[in-house]
């Protein structure tokens, strides 16, 4: 993954409107398909899908952010609409893809794109300890038979979609997985330690979720402080290592709830 180059979310929403428009023996729902990995008719492809709309609605905000009065800004208030319209098409998505979307709009894409403010790249070992985290998480839901099975699918799912995000972070860049695996530990939080468990068992949990917030952290740091962070980081996680016990015991001693009049 080249993470190391800056960009807009304008950048990889043209990247991604470009790949759908590059195959041009297709029809609109089959190019976004190929593009996204899955089709429409499944979980993951309309996720993905939304991951696309989600960079829409970011190029939306950068471009209401523009100063007011100014020809860049009124000519992306105009040519939003077009850019929605590639994502979210409104005609038949069996038109052939060549009707997605005009050069014009596309070239004011890409011209707006620069001007929007950018995303910092990951830092050299931070998505590396992410899919790390990720792993052990997993093998940590295999072998904690309290979680219930629609709760197991829940968490698998959300975790699932941040490694593919992960995967193609070239396409999106590092925001969504900022986004959505802070969304996973929300799940974690609310779903794991809430769950009765042993001690021991528990006591994984919470070295796992604070690995993965750790990991979280890391991520958000400017590349040029990477290797300080990265340090930083691995003495944090062993000091959550060494709180855990502690910290464990906080769940697992929460008085029950007195019985209902």
């Amino acid at each position: 993954m080249d993470m190391h180059n800056e960009k807009s979310p304008g950048h990889y929403l043209h990247g991604l409107i470009s790949d759908a428009r590059s195959r041009s023996n297709l029809s609109i729902s089959d190019a976004w398909e190929k593009t996204l990995g899955a089709g429409f008719d499944t979980y993951d492809g309309v996720a993905r899908h939304q991951e696309v709309v989600n960079l829409v609605q970011e190029v939306c905000k950068g471009v209401e952010a523009l100063p007011r009065g100014s020809a860049a800004r009124d000519r992306g208030m105009r040519y939003v609409p077009a850019w929605y319209r590639a994502v979210v098409y409104q005609g038949n998505w069996d038109a052939p893809v060549g009707n997605l979307i005009n050069n014009t709009a596309m070239d004011l894409l890409g011209a707006t794109a620069d001007l929007l403010e950018v995303r910092a790249p990951a830092p050299a070992g931070s998505l590396e300890l992410l899919v790390a985290e990720l792993d052990g998480i997993f093998e940590l839901i295999d072998a904690t038979p309290e979680l219930a099975e629609t709760q197991r699918a829940e968490i698998i799912t959300q975790l699932k979609h941040v490694q593919w995000l992960i995967e193609n972070a070239d396409m999106f860049g590092v925001g969504p997985i900022q986004r959505e695996s802070e969304r996973a530990a929300g799940k974690i939080t609310r779903t794991v330690f809430t769950q009765p468990m042993p001690g021991q068992r528990r006591k994984a949990w919470v070295k796992r979720w604070g690995g993965l917030l750790l990991a979280l952290t890391l991520l958000q740091q400017g590349s040029e402080q990477s290797a300080a962070v990265l340090e930083n980081t691995h003495q944090a996680l062993g000091t959550v290592i060494e709180m855990a016990e502690d910290v464990s015991s906080i769940f697992s001693d929460v008085p029950a709830l007195p019985p209902a009049d």
